[in-house]
C-alpha cells in the first residue's frame, strides 16, 4: 500500500482548520491542524508533510512568516 499523503492545516480558528481538514481527508490523505505557525513549524520537525496549507492573517506568526521559516529550514514539501 502507498504512503498516504501528510497534510498540515494552520488556522488560528479551529472550526476553520477542522473544515478544511474535514473537506482533505480520505483513505488516501492524512491531515493534521495547528493554531499557529509556532505550532506548524514543531509539527513539522516530527513529521515530514507533503502539503502545508496556512491561514495568512494569524497572530504572533503571519503565514507569510511561517512560509519564510519552513524555507530557511529547506524544502521539504511539494
Amino acid at each position: 500500500m502507498a504512503e498516504k499523503t501528510r497534510i498540515l492545516i494552520v488556522d488560528d480558528e479551529p472550526p476553520v482548520g477542522k473544515s478544511i481538514a474535514s473537506a482533505l481527508a480520505d483513505k488516501e490523505h492524512t491531515v493534521d491542524t495547528v493554531q499557529s505557525g509556532a505550532e506548524a513549524l514543531a509539527k513539522d520537525q516530527q513529521a515530514e508533510y507533503h502539503l502545508i496549507i496556512s491561514d495568512l492573517m494569524m497572530p504572533g506568526m503571519t503565514g507569510l512568516e511561517l512560509l519564510q521559516e519552513l524555507a530557511d529550514v529547506g524544502p521539504r514539501c511539494w
